[in-house]
């Protein structure tokens, strides 16, 4: 189902269900020190500089694979082991995720950006 959502023609995407709204710190600011605005030569007297900050560099686009089924596997029995699941929240889980796709008003859709989150 998420390669069909994936390759669908009016897909939406909802930040909430967006795998780097969760995974991504953002940048820290980054400085540059420029030239000495007082030289000392004295021990007594410390040197200063200025210091400007740098602008944020352009992010890269990401591009998201469409996972394999063993990957989807392995995401979910890692879940189920972390968490000391039984295998009815397994399947009540899987009930939820189809009722957050079919009645949503907003169109969440599994596709390759979105699986994880949901």
């Amino acid at each position: 189902r998420i390669v069909e959502n994936e390759e669908c023609a009016n897909k939406r995407e909802v930040p909430l269900f967006q795998e780097d709204t969760h995974t991504r710190a953002p940048r820290p600011d980054t400085y540059e020190v420029a030239h000495p605005l007082l030289f000392a030569r004295t021990m007594s007297m410390p040197t200063l500089f200025a210091v400007r900050r740098l602008p944020q560099p352009i992010p890269s686009p990401v591009t998201f694979h469409v996972p394999q089924v063993q990957e989807i596997v392995h995401f979910i029995q890692n879940i189920w082991r972390k968490a000391r699941l039984t295998p009815h929240c397994v399947i009540i889980c899987l009930v939820y995720v189809d009722r957050l796709e079919a009645k949503s008003e907003e169109g969440v859709l599994l596709h390759a950006r979105s699986w994880r989150p949901i």
